[in-house]
């Protein structure tokens, strides 16, 4: 099953948005490459996934939605995404990924560790 920020981005990017992602109030990434937005996501624990109007890219920046991300390592799911503006883009994603979630075959395999 693809992780909610990989189908955040991945959703957004099939919308037209540019993405950019924020850790402590900086930039950390800017653009339409899923796989460095991906990175720039992991790099951190927590964040915002920022879905921005492509266009703007040289003038004021018009952001559509937010999303604030947050990685627990020690729960299952190990992801969080919280704290998103509510506006038609955020319901759409919201309703899409429920929508994919829930056509998914959810598999879990316990493997112990050999501490």
């Amino acid at each position: 099953m693809i992780p909610a920020h990989k189908h955040l981005v991945q959703w957004g990017l099939d919308q037209g948005f540019t993405i950019e992602v924020n850790c402590e109030g900086e930039t950390d990434y800017y653009g339409t490459d899923y796989d460095e937005a991906i990175e720039a996501i992991e790099a951190t624990e927590h964040g915002a996934i920022l879905l921005v109007d492509s266009s703007t890219k040289n003038e004021p920046i018009n952001y559509h939605a937010s999303f604030y991300y947050a990685f627990d390592y020690d729960q299952q799911p190990d992801e969080i995404i919280y704290d998103y503006g509510i506006n038609k883009i955020s319901e759409k994603w919201a309703s899409d990924f429920l929508d994919f979630f829930a056509n998914c075959e959810v598999k879990y395999v316990y493997q112990p560790s050999h501490n």
